[in-house]
């Protein structure tokens, strides 16, 4: 699994006004609170990120294969760039 800098980059993922997740694509799309959830939400300060497009999608995906995580979705082709 890859090693993510949690003081660098990563807070500006989470930070970043275009990786957060609307209230109704939360709902809608990202499934919030159902069984078919979206694996990369990310609760941060009270707001939800999405770290599809971000270095963090391959240690995400790995821990899903490995069954480590209950959110299994991917519900779409992710928020920011």
């Amino acid at each position: 699994m890859q090693a993510v800098d949690l003081q660098g980059k990563l807070n500006e993922y989470f930070s970043d006004d275009d990786k957060q997740i609307p209230v109704a694509h939360l709902k809608g799309v990202c499934k919030y609170g159902k069984k078919e959830a979206c694996r990369y939400m990310f609760l941060y300060k009270g707001k939800f990120s999405c770290m599809k497009k971000t270095p963090m999608k391959s240690s995400v995906d790995s821990m899903v294969k490995d069954k480590r995580m209950q959110a299994f979705g991917d519900n779409c082709e992710g928020l920011g760039g």
